[in-house]
């Protein structure tokens, strides 16, 4: 059996964003979406989350906008914001403990249990923090995203959920109809993960981000009748992380 679960990632980036996530697990082939809590206006796009049926994680940000606690100095920069090329020094990584759960208490505080993580720019498989995040899903006693085979053993062995496959070539050029078809006609028996970005572009997502017309793109295939159809002729079975736990 082929079980898929479609993650959007970047919820609350801006509200524009959000609105396009949600649109595209009601009307498209997104099941699931991980959510930047540390970024402006989360407590206005949560109220749309609760307001919807989609499957809500976290995703883990130390590289852009500015950290929960303001007790990290080894994680930003002199304006006090997290750096785009993340770079750590070892004795800095009790800072990075400190944002995750931070990061994490605020999502607990809006009422919605995370079905899962990952992470913004996949930080969380930096060999350096690996250990950090694995022994934080285990604590929590989450799934998360495995972005590799060897990252996936790895995650496997200790017992912890995750996909068997994950895909994140439906990006950038390759965000077509073409590009869904080819990857939906070769999944593999088992869960496998679609990492997606749909949304919709506005002054504001321009001003903070360089891809933001791609998102409609993403949003147009992600729910485009031609993929609704294939994913129903192909016997292949939508879910969520929620799904893998337990």
């Amino acid at each position: 059996m082929k079980y898929l679960i479609v993650n959007a990632d970047d919820y609350n980036l801006t509200e524009d964003v959000s609105r396009g996530i949600i649109e595209a697990s009601r009307k498209g082939i997104v099941t699931s979406t991980t959510v930047m809590v540390n970024i402006p206006g989360f407590d206005k796009t949560i109220d749309l989350l609760l307001n919807s049926s989609i499957s809500a994680g976290i995703h883990f940000n130390l590289t852009f906008g500015e950290p929960l606690c303001g007790d990290v100095p080894g994680l930003v920069n002199k304006e006090g914001r997290f750096n785009r090329r993340f770079e750590i020094e070892p004795e800095h990584i009790s800072q990075v403990v400190r944002e995750i759960d931070a990061q994490y208490n605020r999502f607990l505080g809006s009422g919605i249990k995370p079905s899962h993580f990952d992470s913004h720019h996949h930080v969380h498989t930096k060999p350096e923090l690996k250990k950090i995040f694995f022994d934080f899903a285990r604590e929590k006693n989450l799934p998360m995203r495995s972005r590799s085979e060897l990252h996936k053993d790895e995650t496997t062995a200790l017992n912890i959920k995750t996909a068997d496959y994950f895909y994140e070539n439906f990006y950038g050029d390759r965000a077509t109809v073409s590009t869904m078809e080819y990857i939906l006609k070769h999944l593999k028996d088992g869960v496998s993960e679609i990492m997606c970005h749909p949304g919709y572009n506005s002054d504001s997502l321009e001003g903070i981000s360089s891809y933001n017309n791609t998102r409609e793109k993403e949003l147009s295939v992600l729910t485009a009748p031609e993929i609704l159809k294939l994913v129903d002729e192909l016997h292949i079975k939508l879910i969520n992380y929620e799904q893998l736990i337990g």
